[in-house]
């Protein structure tokens, strides 16, 4: 990666910039999904706009199944939509994802991937899985281990 001279630059003013982030790591939550999306709303985020991008990428019918079933209860894939839900509802300007499809069948990864080419956010998502970027379109930088490493 080379340096480079240019300016940030944000819609928003400085202070209301929050950023929504996504561990690759589920933390294990006893809460349920619609206990931690009023918690978003408790803590100054958006829980509709959360609430929306986990009907996306569930569907509607399933986000609405698992709405009070202890996340740690959840399979992998419906684990990792809620907190990318939880992410997307508390960013404002700037989302950090780590592994955003992981456990996410193909057709919820390709649903996220819909959800995160409409956004407004600034996204930095790491990904091992390069079609999920192609997915929507975004710029990449691919690392790889040098050929005597390997």
């Amino acid at each position: 990666v080379e340096d480079t001279d240019g300016e940030v630059a944000s819609s928003l003013p400085a202070a209301d910039l929050r950023a929504g982030y996504l561990a690759q790591h589920d933390p294990v939550l006893t809460l349920t999904p619609s206990e931690l999306l009023d918690d978003v709303a408790a803590t100054g985020g958006d829980a509709e706009r959360a609430q929306g991008a986990l009907a996306e990428v569930l569907g509607a019918e399933g986000a609405e199944r698992i709405a009070d079933v202890p996340i740690a209860d959840l399979s992998g894939g419906q684990r990792k939509a809620v907190l990318i839900g939880e992410a997307i509802g508390s960013s404002r300007g700037v989302l950090l994802l780590d592994e955003p499809d992981a456990h996410l069948s193909a057709d919820a990864a390709a649903r996220l991937a819909g959800v995160l080419a409409r956004s407004d956010d600034a996204i930095l998502a790491v990904a091992h899985t390069p079609h999920f970027g192609q997915a929507w379109d975004v710029p990449e930088l691919r690392v790889e281990r040098p050929e005597e490493d390997r």
